[in-house]
């Protein structure tokens, strides 16, 4: 239910986006929903590495091994921020060439860039806190993880609204104020995390393990990681090229497809909280040696597996006149958004 409930609250943070972007303009709502494709991209990745250091975590806190835990979390940070660094420098040096990949519009290239490049303060806070509230949830500290997300989204939440409407004072941003936003939650959500390192027991965010070399623990993450990674990398490049080839059809399109990316986040939330949290729980059962009872667990979320897309197949239908009634398009656009 916590990881859930962290699922729940990332699709509202992105769905509190276009609802208020759509009072700003169909251009607002376009640029950021193109943009925000790579941010997509890049949480796909860490969910991919997240889940390699999840599983591996979990089988050996069922063994009791904490040091093995702080050695793969060193490991797990390695491939996170080379792969954060590189994204961060492409946003603040290469923003327009990025935009580019998915509109020739001039004018949703321009808010796109400007986007970019305030988030790539958000991809290098993004790279440590992934790994570190991973694996906090495979030690069993998802509350912990939970309240830190709760924390950092709802802060966006509120900072979206202060920045794109300019409330209390603060600059009317538009577009801008959702990357200032996210930026800034994702700051707070990292110093949260040292301050939550700096006082657990046993698993800190202790950078000095990047550099510790441990042969058989980093075949084990690159064996069980990387095939995680992949998967995880080619479903959200397929989306993302959804998103180059409706780019490439207008504004209209892109505006259409931005409010069904929200609904879709919100179908898969069931989806991917019990893919976490059953994969937590096997590599515990794992971890103990108990190889029977993870056999049978495995059966069961198999069965979770169906069901949790069933329900969320039912949620996107259930929301879909709500999100016609509410989205304030073009013609055009509407038309687009009813058959999608």
């Amino acid at each position: 239910l916590p990881i859930i409930v962290q699922n729940l609250l990332s699709a509202a943070v992105s769905s509190a986006d276009v609802v208020m972007l759509n009072y700003v303009g169909q251009s607002s709502i376009s640029a950021v929903s193109l943009a925000s494709q790579y941010a997509s991209v890049l949480f796909m990745v860490f969910y991919g590495l997240g889940t390699g250091a999840t599983m591996l975590c979990a089988q050996y806190y069922g063994k009791g091994d904490m040091q093995a835990i702080q050695m793969i979390e060193g490991i797990a940070l390695r491939f996170s921020l080379g792969i954060s660094v590189l994204f961060a420098g492409a946003a603040w040096f290469l923003p327009k060439q990025m935009m580019q990949i998915f509109t020739n519009d001039q004018e949703l290239v321009a808010v796109g860039a400007s986007y970019l490049r305030c988030m790539s303060i958000c991809y290098l806070c993004w790279g440590i806190t992934e790994v570190y509230l991973a694996v906090l949830r495979s030690v069993g500290r998802v509350v912990v993880s939970t309240a830190m997300n709760v924390i950092a989204f709802s802060l966006n939440i509120v900072l979206n609204a202060v920045f794109i409407f300019g409330l209390f004072g603060a600059p009317k941003l538009g577009a801008m104020g959702v990357a200032a936003a996210t930026s800034l939650s994702r700051l707070i959500e990292l110093a949260a995390c040292f301050a939550v390192s700096f006082y657990s027991r046993d698993i800190k965010l202790d950078f000095r393990y990047l550099f510790v070399r441990h042969k058989v623990l980093f075949s084990d993450f690159v064996r069980l990681s990387l095939p995680a990674l992949g998967n995880d990398i080619s479903w959200s490049l397929a989306f993302s090229m959804y998103s180059v080839i409706i780019g490439h059809l207008g504004t209209d399109a892109v505006a259409a497809n931005s409010f069904v990316i929200v609904v879709r986040n919100f179908g898969t939330i069931l989806c991917f909280g019990m893919a976490s949290a059953g994969g937590i729980l096997l590599g515990r059962i794992i971890g103990e040696n108990k190889l029977d009872e993870a056999q049978d667990g495995a059966k069961k979320l198999m069965k979770l597996t169906v069901i949790t897309g069933a329900l969320g197949g039912l949620l996107i239908l259930a929301a879909a006149p709500i999100v016609l009634s509410y989205a304030q398009l073009t013609d055009q656009a509407m038309h687009y958004l009813k058959y999608m």
